[in-house]
């Protein structure tokens, strides 16, 4: 059984360039709520986006014993969703936190959990499971 969960980044500031978007500070105490609901995944995936990387910071600092993160250039805005589940499909651990955006979180959780739609609010989180990542081969389990 692989376990899945999927984690908007908190509440960001709306500047430019994208990238660069830091949290608030409202942000990052979202970040540190949600962030008492994870287990411990075998790996960490996260956004090199600013406000994706001060998410995992949050995390880190309530979940110490959590394994180091890869920053991964396919968890961005605008990264596609058929790369990510490619990528997803050839998976071999039991359990991966992956930290990033929307459009793509809200998309991958209703693909995997063969749903119309998800909304993955900022600093939320869906947790999945099945046998395999694949489009409709996953249960949606608990969404906060």
């Amino acid at each position: 059984m692989i376990n899945l969960t999927i984690m908007r980044h908190g509440e960001a500031a709306m500047t430019t360039p994208d990238p660069q978007r830091a949290l608030t500070d409202a942000g990052r105490e979202s970040v540190l709520l949600a962030a008492q609901s994870l287990v411990r995944p075998e790996q960490i995936w996260v956004s090199p986006y600013t406000r994706a990387q001060q998410t995992l910071a949050g995390v880190m600092s309530v979940q110490p014993e959590f394994p180091a993160a890869m920053t991964h250039q396919g968890l961005t805005p605008d990264a596609s969703l058929q790369q990510l589940l490619d990528e997803l499909s050839r998976f071999q651990a039991n359990s991966l936190l992956l930290i990033g955006h929307n459009p793509l979180f809200s998309n991958l959780a209703a693909s995997l959990s063969g749903e119309r739609y998800l909304a993955l609010h900022t600093a939320g989180v869906a947790k999945l499971q099945g046998d395999i990542i694949a489009p409709g081969c996953m249960t949606l389990v608990d969404m906060l």
